[in-house]
């Protein structure tokens, strides 16, 4: 099988977890597979969240069952699922895969083909499930990673831009009451975006009520992915 699997990049380990309806419609998400290797660390059990099943064609069952096996198999390839030592073996030989997940650390690796990409989760944990595999129909993915590139745009309401954050960056609202909250913000399309809490917004919505309760929005670095304006804090006018 003719695949690249390398370490995941910072931008990649977003796509590493569940995404929203709305992400997952725009980046060909077809599923997940999710796996462990049992007590004996070399067995290898999994189980299959179908998200859309119009894509989950014939080729892409065919092509996902190989790659699995290639993973857990072929020597090129670590075997990185051959067992969970071999797992943790390949991630530590990978360093730049590893990042700090729920205070573990995981191994992230993205695994490429003509038509598809996985998005590889995985830890050599004892009572853990040892991989998580997000697959996605690559043209479609790759097209929203682009777009998602020129970052959250965020405005006052009368549409004058303030700042940028990239992709999964953290906005921090200061409420007047002296409430302080940091939120997480995904990029959905260039005049929208979710919050961590589950909210989608359009910017001129989310100036808009920020006003409307004298609220401060303030970037938190890093931030301004394309030489917007950097402004340390930014009172949103009524």
């Amino acid at each position: 099988m003719e695949l690249s699997l390398r370490p995941m990049t910072e931008e990649e380990r977003l796509y590493a977890y569940a995404q929203s309806a709305q992400i997952s419609s725009q980046t060909g998400y077809i599923g997940r597979l999710r796996g462990d290797m049992d007590s004996d660390g070399e067995s290898f059990i999994s189980s299959w969240d179908d998200y859309c099943t119009d894509l989950k064609t014939d080729a892409f069952k065919k092509e996902f069952d190989e790659l699995i096996h290639t993973l857990r198999t072929d020597k090129a390839y670590g075997p990185l699922l051959h067992s969970r030592l071999a797992l943790s073996k390949y991630g530590f030989a990978h360093p730049e895969s590893a990042f700090t997940s729920d205070y573990f650390t995981d191994f992230g690796f993205r695994a490429n083909t003509k038509e598809y990409s996985y998005f590889l989760r995985a830890n050599g944990r004892i009572d853990d499930y040892n991989v998580y595999c997000y697959c996605h129909y690559r043209p479609w993915l790759e097209q929203h990673m682009e777009n998602a590139r020129r970052g959250i745009r965020f405005i006052t309401p009368d549409y004058k831009d303030l700042f940028r954050i990239p992709d999964g960056g953290k906005i921090r609202i200061l409420w007047k009451s002296g409430v302080v909250r940091e939120i997480v913000c995904r990029y959905v399309d260039d005049y929208h975006f979710e919050t961590s809490s589950g909210n989608l917004y359009h910017i001129c919505e989310f100036a808009e009520k920020a006003a409307s309760h004298g609220s401060k929005v303030e970037p938190i670095a890093p931030t301004d992915q394309r030489g917007i304006t950097k402004q340390k804090s930014h009172e949103v006018e009524r």
